[in-house]
């Protein structure tokens, strides 16, 4: 396990500048291909024949007017797509997807609106972008998607950028086994699930100055095999779980703020994750109806990850309300991570821990008699199938972290706790007040 590699981050920083805006002098009108954009007529053979058309004279595509589409359009190669702030496109078909860019590079989509829902449309993405390089996806509003924003399948090099996502009945972006993306200066409100989710072996992400009022779950997650992330300057408030939940390693999260989140306002599942100039602040708003939305920081283990490493310093986090429901500013809890033994009925996904290893269920089952020992991809233990995840350094307790030099406000119970067994932290912390 690695610490984070400063030079990468800095690299990542320099994001590619986005696509000029076309004057409209020399675009293509899909009016002029069939489609009507009247709001009510069917206008898929139109568009279709309009996006043929951008990349056989690679001419941008100037979208006016409420378009309908019943299919998935198919956006090829090199083509510009420009809503200029007032074209729509609305699903009339049970698909719910309305772009999808896959295996394509140079492709820009603009000011545009999509609106995803039709009555029972499935929870497809919006937009997909699937094995797909150097596109641009800005100024964008969906509204009621089945789902957001998808990249995923190797798609690299992709910049989303002020996206408007309202209402998402899963999330408003999900990364998955991409690099190199960027999603900065969205607003998510009202989705079910995460305003974005990075999972999969994504890996070189930043996150930038995006905002949620109202989230079901996070506003930022990361899952356990992601790596090399910069989260920072994201604002989330009142979502249904914690503010943020970072479950990777090799994390930058920096400037960000949670205040009122049901869960804690972050929680540090992985390793080397360093949190630094944070401010957290009337968060645990659920703390009743689960033991673990405690904090306004915690560094607990779970979902696959060994919560060891990291750095929590130049942090405020404070509760100013009548009756505090932080009960801690920053908490380190024991961890108690469930033991894979022979006999057991496991669902998919479940992880398990032997020894100082973590394993992650292939499928549903009754684990067997072999004892997984294995330290890369996968092997059954003659029931159920193991995918290896991670090991602990020395003990399987939230250690090696260093917390130090944060502002704690009150609390319910205290400031500052550590309650692992661990013998390697790091907290020369105040405790705070209550």
């Amino acid at each position: 396990m690695k610490p984070l590699a400063i030079p990468l981050l800095t690299a990542l920083l320099a994001s590619p500048p986005l696509l000029a805006q076309s004057t409209g002098n020399d675009s293509l009108r899909v009016t002029d291909h069939g489609a009507q954009c009247n709001g009510t007529a069917d206008d898929t053979a139109g568009l279709k024949a309009a996006l043929a058309a951008a990349q056989k004279t690679g001419r941008p595509l100037l979208i006016t007017g409420s378009c309908t589409t019943r299919e998935t359009l198919n956006v090829p190669d090199n083509v510009q797509i420009d809503g200029r702030g007032t074209g729509s496109i609305k699903s009339i078909g049970p698909s719910g997807r309305l772009l999808s860019l896959h295996g394509v590079s140079h492709v820009t989509v603009r000011a545009l609106r999509l609106d995803g829902s039709y009555p029972n449309a499935s929870v497809n993405y919006a937009i997909q972008v699937d094995q797909s390089s150097q596109v641009v996806l800005a100024d964008l509003e969906l509204v009621n998607p089945g789902n957001g924003i998808g990249v995923s399948g190797g798609s690299r090099e992709v910049i989303i950028s002020r996206p408007r996502v309202i209402a998402s009945h899963q999330h408003g972006v999900e990364i998955s086994d991409a690099s190199d993306v960027t999603v900065r200066e969205g607003l998510f409100d009202g989705q079910a699930g995460f305003g974005i989710i990075i999972n999969g072996t994504s890996s070189r992400i930043r996150v930038v100055d995006n905002t949620t009022h109202k989230s079901g779950l996070e506003l930022v997650g990361a899952t356990w095999s992601t790596s090399d992330l910069i989260i920072s300057g994201n604002h989330a408030a009142n979502t249904g779980d914690n503010c943020y939940s970072l479950t990777g390693h090799n994390i930058s999260f920096t400037g960000n703020m949670g205040i009122g989140c049901a869960g804690n306002g972050l929680n540090i599942y992985g390793h080397h994750v360093t949190a630094t100039g944070n401010y957290f602040r009337n968060n645990s708003q659920a703390w009743k109806t689960n033991a673990a939305w405690r904090a306004g920081i915690l560094i607990g283990g779970g979902w696959g990850g060994t919560s060891q490493h990291n750095v929590v310093t130049g942090n405020v986090v404070d509760d100013d309300q009548p009756t505090p429901t932080q009960q801690y500013g920053i908490f380190i809890p024991a961890n108690h991570p469930l033991t894979w033994a022979a006999g057991q009925a496991v669902t998919t996904g479940a992880f398990k821990v032997l020894g100082l290893r973590i394993y992650r269920a292939i499928n549903n089952g009754t684990s067997g008699n072999t004892p997984p020992t294995h330290t890369a991809g996968t092997a059954s233990d003659g029931g159920v199938t193991w995918q290896y995840v991670d090991s602990y350094d020395t003990t399987a307790q939230p250690d090696f972290n260093i917390v130090m030099n944060n502002q704690l406000g009150r609390a319910a119970v205290a400031g500052f706790a550590d309650h692992s067994t661990a013998s390697s932290n790091q907290t020369p912390q105040p405790p705070g007040r209550r």
